[in-house]
């Protein structure tokens, strides 16, 4: 619901983005919500975005040097039946 209502408030602001087979919107009437959606990304560019740019953290240690894990335990083959014969 709230994303419809940011469709809503962006619509003034929003151009009319029709598809290749749609036909445009007539002037004086405003696009549907889903045109808006088209056209948002535009507006999130022009606006810009509060939250800062992610910073680099640096390499992850991984393993340690020469470590070496033990290797995974085999278990038998479990079969449902015995045998035949």
């Amino acid at each position: 619901m709230l994303a419809y209502w940011q469709l809503l408030l962006a619509l003034p602001a929003a151009r009319d983005v029709p598809r290749p087979w749609e036909r445009p919107t007539p002037a004086g009437h405003r696009p549907s919500p889903a045109r808006v959606q088209r056209d948002i990304g535009r507006l999130f560019a022009l606006v810009g975005s509060p939250v800062r740019s992610p910073q680099p953290r640096g390499k992850p240690l991984g393993r340690p040097q020469g470590y070496r894990p033990a290797p995974r335990p085999r278990y038998p083959v479990v079969h449902k039946r015995a045998p035949l014969g």
